[in-house]
């Protein structure tokens, strides 16, 4: 949570001389605009020495000095001549990069982001390009021979007869040789060097394949008949270790399908930007839609963009695209700085075909861009939390536009927003796929009434009688099952029933979460309690610190759940999945081992409740249905009911099998209700009716102005005088937007961080936008805590 905030996210955006250095007048030099991730808002002009031989273009980095130190800092070139009003600006010292890293289309879409989501477009500029492709990570030099024009020559043709040895003969004919095989022919060695009019030859391949040393060639050099070139090179990217080929079947499509193909196919054709929703209930072949289009795309000569919302998809999603594609590139953070970069590269060198990855995978340089897929559009992890704030849904969507492409939103589950966009604006689409691959129907749900279960029972049971017997039915017949529950630690928080104290944390004000290890070789536990903000943690208390009563431990986690299980199922291979045990990538190896049936049973978060497909799995239980909503935010509902319909999803995807238990202590909450009875358009109607009168999204937009600071008076000053800031620019300009705060964020302390909100609330995007825009042209001097702009969040705490 301590990177939520930045410095200065406010302040002067226009061209400014970068302070000191050695000065040349505006008006007599080219001049170039560059934006740097450690300006804030501002941006510097720059001359162009002449000395300079390479070419300069928007995208492209170069180092210039910057501050009164000219401290020499790389910065992302953004404009070339701009119109400036300062007089005397600096020399930039170089170019850093030989074509640009960013083409036209990135660049606008950089400055989109910058000013939607209200961040500096140096910070935009650098988070698109990974830190592996601009540190150059995994660069490898190798030394290459090609001839010279003199070389080329016959020997009578030349003007200075040369003695060539009998090695110097057979180095010059294998050159020749191998300049008449390259010609016509295309590069698909996925190297990453510069083009060549004849391509040189490595030093080291000439050397063992002609039994030769180093004399020959040097020879030849200082005789002018051939030239050694060292070249800084990639090697051919790898996939990781945990994605192989899933072997894909042709089957016919449904009716449901083939008329959605149909109308995505027709609109591809028309090589124009639209964006479709595509709702499908869960095992509805989505995917196989995806992979259709994408075949319709590739046949075009373009490229495909799939966007998935967590890395432990990816290897499942990108399996399935490896069994029916070649060339398939990966992009998410899991992967080492030299895969990173070695993709990236392949990338923007138009060498892959389909481009599958998280969040950050929506800036893949990818140039002859045709199609992109969002699946599971509605996931919040597409949302950035931390500078710059993007929706990579949102992001994808304005990529599509600037394009003019289809961009392709799914989803089991929609959210709101993309659905109202649907009935409201005019190039959105709704697709629908309401029934399942063989015409398998969905899972049958239960509900179990927690209340009167512990009412019927003696003692705390965290699973009920019918979904103990449900486990106990699954598991004679071999089957698997999937319990989730979105809960980490042992249990949530530790109280004293007699003085009503809980255990929170120093630094946040948040309950502590207890922990257990499991037994190990002296049969002693570990037990600790723990922040998961700030990661404090300290030894339980034996008594109450303050009356010296017994602590109780109250709310189940997945490690209480997975005791329980373990202890009711003996003979079970039980996993439990979630961010304290799958470390350092152990849920891929996890998946897979569950997708061989070397696991009966996963219990865990939400990690495994989306985008899984094991044909196994004939029960899902839902361990506590109300823990999302107990949140303080206007989402819950809509989260609880995207959870429970989604990880009911994953049972019953080949048979008619699949069984479902919801256990709930509310389970008359209408979000229970209606996902139990796979309701989304009757949910989504009585969900939007009260945003309507709320006035909340998508009836509304939403922005935040988060402040922090040690000291809460300082903090409260700042926030007071932001506020009158506001009003008065909102007076000034007529801006309509409605403003509440400062107050106390929904958790009000963070790592000893006081924290206050300001909320804008608006009819449309573009007044907050107006008042965004004008307090990053003032200067605000009683601003002076730390402080981020959150444009449509996606959590309120």
């Amino acid at each position: 949570m301590s990177g939520m905030e930045e410095e200065g996210l406010f302040g002067p955006i226009e061209g400014k001389s970068a302070q000191q250095g050695r000065l040349v007048h505006s008006n007599n030099a080219s001049l170039v605009r560059v934006a740097f991730d450690s300006a804030g808002n501002n941006q510097f002009d720059y001359a162009i020495p002449e000395a300079l031989e390479k070419p300069l273009s928007p995208g492209q980095r170069v180092r210039a000095p910057l501050g009164r130190g000219n401290r020499p800092t790389v910065g992302f070139c953004v404009e070339l001549s701009p119109d400036t009003t300062v007089e005397k600006v600096k020399y930039i010292d170089e170019i850093v990069d030989a074509r640009p890293l960013l083409d036209e289309s990135m660049m606008e879409l950089a400055r989109w982001i910058s000013t939607y989501y209200c961040c500096p477009l140096g910070v935009v500029l650098s988070a698109m390009v990974p830190a592996a492709v601009k540190r150059q990570i995994g660069m490898v030099r190798h030394c290459y021979v090609s001839l010279t024009d003199k070389g080329r020559l016959s020997p009578e043709n030349r003007a200075e007869q040369v003695r060539i040895s009998s090695k110097g003969q057979a180095i010059i004919s294998h050159l020749k040789e191998k300049e008449m095989d390259n010609i016509g022919r295309d590069d698909h060695s996925g190297k990453c060097h510069d083009d060549f009019e004849h391509k040189p030859v490595k030093l080291r391949e000439l050397k063992e394949k002609l039994q030769c040393g180093q004399g020959p060639f040097k020879t030849l050099a200082r005789q002018g008949l051939i030239e050694i070139v060292y070249r800084r090179e990639l090697p051919q990217p790898k996939l990781p270790e945990d994605i192989s080929a899933r072997p894909t079947i042709d089957f016919e499509l449904n009716e449901d399908q083939r008329k959605a193909l149909d109308y995505i196919e027709q609109l591809i054709d028309q090589d124009g930007f639209e964006a479709l929703l595509l709702q499908g209930v869960t095992g509805s072949g989505k995917t196989d839609v995806y992979i259709r289009c994408i075949e319709k795309v590739l046949e075009k000569g373009r490229q495909a963009l799939v966007l998935v919302p967590e890395i432990s998809l990816t290897p499942q999603t990108v399996g399935r695209f490896l069994g029916r594609f070649e060339r398939v590139a990966v992009l998410h953070s899991g992967l080492t700085s030299q895969q990173r970069h070695q993709y990236w590269r392949w990338i923007a060198d138009g060498r892959a075909e389909v481009v599958v990855g998280a969040r950050s995978a929506v800036f893949a340089p990818l140039p002859r861009l045709g199609l992109i897929v969002v699946d599971e559009e509605h996931e919040p992890g597409y949302k950035q939390d931390k500078s710059p704030r993007y929706h990579a849904r949102d992001v994808a969507i304005k990529r599509a536009q600037l394009n003019d492409i289809c961009v392709i939103l799914g989803s089991a589950t929609p959210s709101l927003e993309s659905l109202h966009n649907c009935r409201q604006k005019k190039h959105y689409h709704l697709l629908k796929l309401p029934r399942r691959v063989m015409n398998l129907p969905l899972p049958k749900v239960a509900i179990v009434n927690m209340r009167t279960e512990a009412c019927e029972r003696k003692g705390v049971h965290i699973l009920s009688r019918l979904l103990e017997a449900e486990i106990k039915r699954t598991l004679a017949r071999n089957k698997q099952a999937i319990l989730l529950l979105n809960r980490r630690g042992h249990s949530n928080y530790v109280f004293c029933s007699s003085c009503q104290f809980t255990l929170t944390c120093p630094n946040c004000d948040v309950n502590l979460t207890y922990h257990r290890s499991q037994r190990d070789f002296d049969s002693r536990q570990r037990q600790w309690v723990m922040c998961h903000h700030c990661l404090h943690s300290s030894k339980v208390p034996e008594v109450c610190p303050l009356c010296g009563k017994k602590l109780s431990l109250i709310g189940p986690g997945t490690q209480r759940a997975e005791d329980e299980i373990q202890r009711k199922f003996p003979q079970a291979r039980l996993r439990r999945v979630d961010s304290d045990s799958m470390k350092a990538g152990r849920i891929q190896k996890t998946l897979a081992e569950f997708g061989k049936g070397m696991i009966d049973i996963l219990v865990g978060t939400q990690m495994i409740g989306k985008g899984l497909d094991f044909p196994n799995v004939e029960l899902v239980g839902v361990l506590n249905a109300d823990t999302v909503l107990s949140l303080p935010d206007f989402r819950s509902s809509e989260r609880t009911f995207q959870l429970i319909a989604q990880v009911a999803g994953r049972c019953g995807r080949i048979r008619d099998t699949g069984r479902v238990v919801v256990q709930s202590y509310i389970p008359e909450e209408p979000a229970i209700r209606f996902a139990c009875s796979h309701d989304y358009e009757n949910f989504a109607k009585y969900e939007l009716n009260i945003r309507r009168r709320c006035e909340m999204p998508p009836f509304s937009r939403l922005a935040r102005i988060i402040m922090r600071d040690s000291k809460l008076a300082k903090l409260e000053q700042a926030a007071k005088e932001l506020r009158e800031h506001i009003n008065l620019l909102i007076g000034r300009f007529h801006i309509e937007v409605q403003v509440r705060g400062p107050m106390p964020a929904g958790i009000a302390r963070l790592e000893n961080y006081h924290r206050q909100e300001i909320i804008m609330k608006a009819q449309r995007p573009e007044p907050i936008q107006k008042l965004l825009s004008e307090l990053r042209r003032e200067q605000l001097p009683a601003l002076t805590v730390r402080n981020a702009v959150d444009v449509d969040p996606i959590y309120l705490l």
